[in-house]
């Protein structure tokens, strides 16, 4: 079982230059918290298999550290329009080794399913959407 937490913080010159061509030559940075469980266990001979959850939220900030909404061409920096997104992502991964050798993988399968998070009505019907269906 792999626990997983992660807070970053990247530069956003790659997108905004290096200036992030605002009036006051600053550039936003690009902030994520992560975190997630990964459950791994081998269930046939050479076969193996990962889930997890993972969940992130990513948001842009100012050099002062208040958050970013918008850039100086007034474009927005989130999906959302808030001040932050929140992505929550499920992977299943089922992975088949010829030999002995855990690294050498002859056949590896992934799939994930992401839910982006938009405001708290839509966690509200999701979560609700899952409970019915008997999978939390």
């Amino acid at each position: 079982m792999i626990f997983l937490l992660k807070n970053s913080r990247t530069p956003g010159t790659l997108v905004h230059g290096p200036h992030g061509n605002q009036p006051n030559n600053s550039s936003p940075t690009i902030t994520r918290v992560t975190s997630g469980i990964e459950y791994s266990r081998p269930f046939r001979p050479k076969w193996s298999g990962t889930a997890g959850l993972i969940f992130q939220r990513a948001g842009a900030r100012d050099d002062k550290g208040d958050p970013m909404i918008r850039d100086f061409h007034n474009c927005p920096l989130t999906a959302s329009g808030n001040n932050h997104d929140d992505m929550l992502l499920a992977k299943v991964e089922s992975v088949y080794t010829g030999s002995s050798d855990p690294s050498s993988s002859l056949v590896r399968h992934e799939s994930s399913i992401y839910f982006h998070f938009y405001s708290q009505d839509q966690n509200v019907a999701i979560l609700t959407h899952l409970r019915r269906n008997g999978l939390i």
